[in-house]
């Protein structure tokens, strides 16, 4: 599985992100079969959730339901991207967390993610 987000960049915080879903409007790089999900998921019933693993260095978005209409999955990234982004900072012992650091962060996840679905990309 490929990471959307690495550490090459300073907003990235040093964290790795994966984007992990079995829509049909992802590329392959993101994509797993609806029974690996639901694999992961581990019986859990939602359509978006964010974890983290590996010593809290690699973070997961995951999307899941095949048939989600398409403006539903990018509420879902938006959604578990803003937890992402809390969960983040609050590890980072900022003392002060304007809403432009806020804002430019979910900007470029939300953006590393969105270009992982081409259809969305193509919308004019």
């Amino acid at each position: 599985m490929e990471a959307v987000v690495g550490v090459d960049h300073p907003l990235s915080l040093g964290y790795r992100l994966l984007v992990i879903t079995d829509s049909k409007f992802a590329d392959q790089g993101i994509s797993l079969t609806t029974i690996e999900i639901e694999a992961y998921l581990d019986g859990l019933k939602c359509e978006g959730l964010h974890a983290v693993f590996d010593n809290r260095r690699l973070l997961v978005i995951s999307i899941y339901g095949r048939e989600l209409p398409l403006h539903r999955v990018i509420e879902l990234i938006v959604h578990e991207v803003v937890h992402l982004v809390d969960w983040m900072f609050e590890r980072c012992a900022f003392s002060k967390v304007d809403t432009e650091l806020r804002a430019y962060t979910m900007d470029w996840i939300v953006g590393k993610i969105i270009h992982r679905f081409p259809v969305i990309m193509d919308l004019k």
